[in-house]
Parts: structure tokens; sequence; C-alpha cells
């Protein structure tokens, strides 16, 4: 009884999918923060030029 129930525990993959889902997710996020992080400078100057753009349209 005691192997078949080791055998089940052994099989189960579950939990290995999510965790292996979590640290995708992440690591995508860390980089997403890394590039944002970098590029903040050029981030904001095309932001401004947008807003700036939109305002002057109104």
């Amino acid at each position: 009884m005691m192997m078949v129930q080791w055998m089940k525990f052994r099989l189960n993959r579950k939990g290995q999918t999510v965790v292996e889902y979590a640290l995708i997710v992440a690591l995508i996020a860390i980089a997403l923060i890394a590039t944002v992080t970098a590029f903040r400078a050029e981030l904001l100057r095309i932001w401004q030029n947008m807003v700036d753009a939109l305002a002057g349209g109104v």
C-alpha cells in the first residue's frame, strides 16, 4: 500500500509545473523591470512627446 502511494507521489508533476510557471513569470517580471529602468529617460521623453502632441491637438 505504501509503495503505491509513493509511486503516485513520484508521478504527480502538478506542483512542479506550477513552480516552473511561477519562475518563468518572475524572470519575465525581472527582465521587464530591468528594461524599463535601463531606458527610463528615453521612455519618459517618448511619453512626454505623446502628451505634448495630444495637448497641442485639442
